[in-house]
Formats: C-alpha cells, structure tokens, sequence
C-alpha cells in the first residue's frame, strides 16, 4: 500500500484554527476535503445556511399546493403513504405522517381528515404495488364521494402503470421521490423528483426522506404554517442521508447530518435515542452510530421479513413499549447475523476458481440478506457476485447483484445479448444491479456471464491518503469528538488517516479466533498502548517482527470495555524510517 501524506499548508491551517476556534487536526481535515473557510464556517456554526432553496426543486410547489388544496378541504379526506421497507423510506414515511398529522390537528380537523401509512414486505416488492392500488380503488367506488390522495415517499417514479389506475379512478397522486425515472414518466396530480424533469437537476444528492422533509417546507411556505418547526425532523433525515449513502462531498448533505447530530446530542429526545441508549452509548453521538449501529438494526426488519416491527418503533410513543420494540430488534438483528455467518460458511464449502462471475443461490436464507451476502462474496474472491433467492412454488430467481472496481456489472448485464437474453428483468448500475431471470436459464446465464466478463484487471498496488501527524497523546475523546464534527463515506468523503512516527513495539500477541488477527503493545510519547491490527498478523511476520514501526490508521470508539473510548485502529505499517 503506498502512503501519500497531504502537505498541508501550516499558514492556512493556523488561520482555520484561529478563525473558526478549532483544534489544527480538524483545521487540517477541512483544507485536505477542499472546504473553503466560508463553508467551514457555516458547517460548524450555521449548517442551516447551506441548506438549498426547497422550492428550486422541481415540483415541490406544485405538490404542495394540491396538499393544502386537500388540507383546506372542509369535507373528508383520506391520504395515504405508501413508503419503503428500507431506513430512507422508514424515514420519508415518518415525516410525511407526522406532518400531515400535527397539520390536521393543529387545524382541527382530526375528525374528517385521516392519515395511514403502509410500508411494504419485501415480498410485496419495491415501489407502489398494484395490490394496495386495487384496495384503495374498490374504497373508491364503495365510496365515490370520498376524497382519497395516495403519497408515495422514496419510491413511486417508476410506477407508470399504478399510478395511472389510480388516476383513471378519480384517486390523486402525489410522487415524492430520488430516484432515477425511466423511458417512460408517470403522470401523478402532482412530483417531487430531482429526476423528473432533465432541464432541472436540483437536488440529485438528496434521499428519499430529505426530499419528503423538502416537500413538508414548501408545504410550510405555501400554509403560511409559521409557527410550524421542522427540525424535529433532522435526526431522520440525517439517518436516511448516512443509511442510503448520498455523497457526503455534498455540502446540503453534510449539514442535514449535523442538523441531525446536534438535535440527537442536545436534550431533545425521540425513537433514536431510546435505541442507542439499548446500544450502550454514553457519549456524544456521531455519524457512525446512525450508519453503522442505528440503520442495520432497523434494516434487519425489512429483511427479516418484519417490517412491521420497524414501522412501530418509528410510530411508538408509549415509553415502555418502545423499550420493548428495541429489545425485539436487537434480537432480530442478532437473528440476521447468525443466518450471515452460517451463509458464510455454506459459501466456503463451494469453489469459485473457474467463475469469473459468481452466482450463489441464497434460496434457504431470508430473502433480504442477499445484498449482504453479495458484497461479502465481492470482497472474498475479488469478482462481480449475483446471490440469488427462489421463492417457494416459483420457477424465477430475483438476485441481488454487487462488482468490483473496474467492471460494470449493468453493462454486462444488459448490453450483451447473450446475457440479457436470460434475464426477465434487470436494473440498477455500474457497482450495483437487482434481476430475475427463469430457474431453466440459471447454467446458460453462468456460463454467458463467464464469457463476457473478463478478470484481467491489473494488479495496481492502492493509494491511502493521510491527513497528518498525531501522535498518541492525540487519542482521546476530544480529538475524536472534534474529527466526528464532520461526517464521512468510503468514497468522496473519507474517514481521517493519520501517521504516527517512531512507534516502539513491546509485545505483540495474536487473536485466538483469527490468528492474522494482531493486538500490538505500543509505546510513543512515553504513552503505552494497546492496539489491534486486523488481519495484519501474516503482514508483521513478513517483515520479520521489526520493534520500531511508523502505523497508519483512523480514531474511532473501540468495543467491550472500551466501547466509549478513543481507540486508534491501525491500517497499514512500515518499519520505521531512518531521519
């Protein structure tokens, strides 16, 4: 791995410091990530600046004048939303509800104007299904003078043939929606949808809950609702923004991630704090916690076939049900991760040599577990995996589909006769892709798959950028709280490396469970520590067990007994360098 240390102008880095009253570590974080002292400024002290114009968006106008047509209404109105089973939609659906329904009270009308929400099973499948359209299509006519409006949060775009059955049945439609629409445009009563229209591309970075939580402002703006505030909103949409993983380069996203952190580590409290309390977290919170604790947890439910269950955390307002509901999805997460290991195991059993595309049937397993079962084959073995599931009494596979660096997986997909011709239906992009395709066509799709997709990717030795020099008096709650100000991703934004120089090493000792698995005592600064080097073990025998290294790595919190203390995990060594 080589190592390329930012140079980092000290002048400017001192001016940031001075300036924005901030330790030279963060200082140097900033300027490293291109972020001009101005938007540093806003960042830290007035996130809520860079929050874009809502109504630039395309559609919100529109969509909130026809919901304040509805809300003025005088006779009964039934709005329903229909969400997704992931944390976005979670999150979208939420919003939309909650707002909908402290306007109604707020306006007295809780006795004609009703709201619901549905969030699907993955077995209903992604988007507005025609099954919920025909029930509320028979209301409809059971009802002719109802009025109905049906909301669609993070899904609904491309929905063409749904939403015009509503339509035809005297039902309004409003889309709110991020992702990316077809050949072919639905016709709703009213969009929100940064895709919707190619001339405006406002908000293209945004998730699915940022998107509903734009349309409850513009809605806000056209209602004159003044006193109505929405920030109650922004840890949601801070979850759904880390969960769904929009660029954090993006600087609207990486304000409604502070907006988010700020509210959850002031003494406002609401569903998320009660989870991360049954986590054990006694600390200020950051981004990971949302990413890596708090969206799993709630995206266990959906692919464990529960998404009720997540639909009522996100609902519950009784405290000790609540408490209970986080019991159970603790559970249920653990429940998932023992099917992923027991996955795993079944996977090592199989021999994927001669495969340059892999193809695993998942079919035993919950369905939804598949995408993780994918990225975990992909970053085994190296090559574009499709983990596949077959329902019972079904002749179709649905797969879930992940790549690897240099191919696209779409293209060969879907541009290659040979291998479409076996597909029944493929979306997706470069990295990622669902498809179905017939259980008769599954040999005939491996062997195409194989033949088009060429492994002959050169082997470049990778590149790690390191932001600076600390040392081990850096490693404290402190600088870690001060680096966790920002939020971060594997691609555009990344996590913080640092270098530390002239480490002493004064014991080494190897995991039972994973032998290349290696905690090393560690001496710098007259500080002893110890710090765990994962799958590094074979790396340090290499180079014959040198005692004196430079390390490079990230601060994070640790686990066990040190689950709220600053810890350094290592990334890669060398011995150390001759001055």
């Amino acid at each position: 791995m080589k190592w390329n240390l930012k140079q980092c102008n000290p002048l400017i880095a001192h001016r940031y410091h001075q300036q924005l009253n901030i330790d030279n570590i963060l200082a140097e974080i900033l300027i490293n990530r291109n972020i001009s002292l101005n938007n540093a400024q806003k960042i830290l002290n007035n996130p809520t600046s860079l929050l874009e114009d809502t109504l630039k968006i395309y559609g919100t106008y529109k969509v909130a004048t026809v919901l304040q047509k509805f809300l003025e209404r005088k006779d009964e109105v039934d709005f329903y939303i229909f969400a997704d089973y992931d944390v976005d939609g979670l999150c979208a659906g939420y919003i939309m509800l909650n707002f909908l329904q402290n306007v109604i009270c707020s306006r007295g009308q809780a006795q004609t104007h009703h709201v619901y929400i549905h969030y699907p099973s993955r077995q209903e499948g992604y988007g507005l299904s025609q099954s919920f359209c025909n029930k509320l299509i028979k209301d409809k006519k059971d009802n002719p003078d109802k009025n109905i409006v049906v909301i669609t949060v993070d899904n609904g775009i491309t929905k063409v043939n749904e939403v015009a059955s509503l339509i035809e049945n005297n039902i309004s439609v409003i889309i709110t929606d991020h992702h990316e629409a077809k050949n072919i445009l639905p016709k709703p009563t009213a969009i929100c949808s940064a895709f919707y229209d190619s001339n405006n591309k406002t908000g293209q970075h945004l998730c699915g809950a940022a998107i509903a939580w734009k349309v409850c402002q513009a809605t806000v703006l056209k209602m004159s609702l003044q006193r109505f505030s929405l920030e109650h909103y922004y840890p949601y949409v801070a979850l759904a923004t880390l969960s769904d993983v929009m660029p954090l380069n993006n600087l609207e996203n990486l304000a409604f991630v502070r907006l988010g952190l700020d509210k959850l580590n002031s003494s406002y409290n609401n569903n998320l704090r009660t989870l991360l309390s049954h986590l054990d977290i006694r600390r200020q919170v950051n981004y990971k916690d949302l990413s890596w604790n708090i969206a799993p947890k709630l995206n266990s439910c959906g692919r464990m076939d529960n998404i009720e269950l997540a639909a009522y955390f996100m609902l519950e307002t009784d405290e000790t049900e609540l408490n209970n509901i986080c019991l159970e999805i603790l559970e249920l997460d653990e429940e998932r991760k023992q099917i992923v290991r027991q996955a795993e195991k079944d996977i090592s059993k199989h021999d994927y040599s001669k495969d340059n595309v892999i193809i695993f049937d998942s079919s035993k397993y919950e369905e939804g577990i598949a995408g993780i079962i994918a990225g975990k084959l992909t970053e085994k073995y190296n090559k574009p995996t499709i983990v596949v599931h077959k329902k019972e009494n079904s002749d179709i596979y649905k797969g879930s589909v992940r790549s690897i660096s240099g191919i696209n997986i779409f293209t060969a997909l879907t541009a290659n006769k040979k291998v479409n011709s076996n597909l029944v239906e493929c979306g997706g992009h470069a990295e990622a892709a669902g498809l179905s395709f017939k259980k008769e066509n599954l040999n005939n799709l491996q062997q195409s798959l194989n033949e088009v997709v060429q492994i002959n990717i050169e082997e470049i030795e990778p590149t790690i950028d390191i932001d600076g020099y600390i040392s081990f008096k850096d490693i404290n709650n402190n600088t870690l709280n001060s680096i966790n100000t920002l939020a971060y991703d594997k691609d555009n934004f990344k996590v913080p490396t640092f270098l530390i120089r002239n480490v002493e090493v004064i014991s080494t000792k190897l995991s039972s469970n994973n032998p290349n698995n290696i905690c090393f005592t560690l001496r710098n600064d007259d500080i002893t520590l110890n710090i765990w080097g994962w799958k590094l073990a074979d790396k340090y025998k290499e180079l014959n067990s040198p005692k004196e290294l430079d390390i490079i790595g990230t601060l994070d919190y640790g686990f066990g007994s040190t689950a709220n203390k600053a810890v350094f995990v290592i990334t890669d060594f060398k011995r150390k360098e001759v001055a």
